[in-house]
């Protein structure tokens, strides 16, 4: 149950009593005797004290344990379930009453489809009955289920969200602790995400990069070369919780490049046969060339780069580049050492080079289909950039800025075509061309 008022500053106060036992000698040691004594102490020397302090924060953040039980963190999250609901019985009998209720069965209507319609009719109800307010928890979807928007979403068939699994895992990434909780759906799979404090900027980028890529795989999808190759950008799902607060999802399976010192070493390690070894690195050279287009045309840095052990390669992050006339910028696309190497000659050639120029051609092709939607992006992007340096934060602010940057914006909407006709197929097809081949080289050196 949720604690009251009381319960809750009484473990407030026992926490805060905690930190100043485990932390008041060594303040008092290095610092109070002299400030609050009326000593003298050197700047070099508080420096000196300053850094051993910050030494010591990290030292006991680096003891947290890197697994905690839900339990601890959050009883009501641990308490949380909702058990699917049987859809077989409502199935049959929707089904049974469709074909034996009276009449004759509808032309052009076959058993498959009416059990489809059944199971739908099923699925509705179920959606209708876990949303009755009986003092219950209520249905919850799992995050980032919406990413197609050329159809009418049916929520009803969404995965559903059964409990959190018992564990949280906590990962150290620079000077940040960050949490990754389970959620195990109505689907059998666990999805797990991660939490991150962050500003509001950050999470818009991050929402509207996702909405982006899932727009330009739509583009994708219509041309005939991106469908043989299998070519489209990798989207993750990031759910906003609040203004400085949001769900990104990273399964536990993601490796950093920067923590793998041999990708050679380690896929030959991991993966058994030669076969699995070249499926790897296709897929590899394939989903990289996306992730490159992506961040070469939109100015975004090339950090926290993961990889999945199917050799699907994502980014953790996405953040344009803006100059200080909020203009974008180039950025340093250089990857982590030994990608060229692990990939070959053959792979980069006869993979990444041509899913380049593929996708770029695709999408110059299609200008003015995307250009609304880079239009929408960059307007929001900039204004968000320009909020989080000028501090405005009302809806007139945000009118304004709009108005005022629009010259920004279209500067920076021609930048990003320019970038992607650059390196795409100029004689629209047929020979691979150069200054797609010339751009991977400069990026795996």
């Amino acid at each position: 149950g949720k604690k009251g008022t009381g319960e809750e500053e009484e473990e407030r106060a026992a926490k805060k009593s905690k930190l100043q036992d485990a932390f008041n000698a060594t303040y008092k040691k290095l610092f109070a005797k002299h400030f609050c004594g009326g000593g003298k102490i050197a700047l070099e020397d508080v420096r000196a004290r300053l850094n051993m302090w910050a030494k010591s924060l990290k030292a006991t953040v680096r003891r947290t344990p890197r697994r905690i039980s839900l339990s601890e963190l959050s009883p009501v999250l641990a308490s949380y379930t909702c058990q699917p609901v049987d859809l077989w019985p409502t199935v049959e009998e929707n089904i049974s009453g469709d074909v034996s209720g009276g009449g004759e069965k509808e032309p052009g209507k076959s058993n498959s489809s009416a059990a489809a319609l059944a199971a739908q009719k099923a699925a509705i109800i179920a959606h209708d009955a876990a949303n009755v307010d009986d003092g219950a928890f209520a249905a919850v979807e799992i995050p980032g289920q919406y990413e197609d928007l050329a159809t009418k979403p049916s929520s009803e068939l969404k995965t559903r969200l059964l409990k959190f699994a018992p564990v949280v895992q906590i990962e150290e990434r620079g000077d940040e602790l960050v949490r990754r909780i389970g959620m195990q759906g109505s689907d059998g799979v666990t999805h797990f995400f991660t939490l991150h404090a962050c500003t509001a900027a950050v999470i818009n980028d991050e929402v509207g990069g996702e909405e982006l890529s899932h727009f330009l795989n739509r583009t994708l999808n219509t041309d005939l070369n991106c469908l043989k190759r299998q070519l489209s950008f990798v989207p993750r799902s990031v759910a906003p919780l609040s203004q400085r607060m949001m769900l990104r999802e990273e399964a536990p399976l993601f490796r950093r490049l920067t923590e793998v010192e041999n990708l050679e070493a380690w896929v030959r390690s991991t993966l058994g046969t030669p076969e699995q070894i070249f499926t790897f690195r296709k897929t590899f050279a394939r989903t990289l060339a996306a992730l490159v287009l992506k961040n070469f045309a939109l100015a975004a840095s090339q950090s926290e780069i993961v990889f999945d052990s199917n050799g699907i390669v994502t980014s953790l992050s996405f953040n344009p580049n803006y100059s200080l006339a909020g203009l974008l910028e180039d950025v340093d696309m250089q990857i982590e050492v030994g990608v060229r190497t692990f990939l070959g000659e053959l792979m980069i050639q006869g993979v990444m080079v041509p899913a380049l120029a593929t996708m770029a051609s695709a999408l110059d092709k299609s200008r003015a289909l995307i250009e609304p939607a880079l239009d929408l992006f960059l307007t929001e992007n900039l204004v968000d950039w320009h909020a989080s340096k000028s501090g405005s934060k009302t809806d007139l602010d945000r009118k304004k800025a709009v108005k005022a940057l629009h010259t920004r914006v279209a500067g920076n909407k021609s930048l990003v075509q320019e970038r992607i006709a650059k390196l795409s197929l100029k004689d629209g097809g047929g020979e691979i061309d150069r200054a797609a081949g010339e751009f991977c080289g400069e990026y795996l050196k």
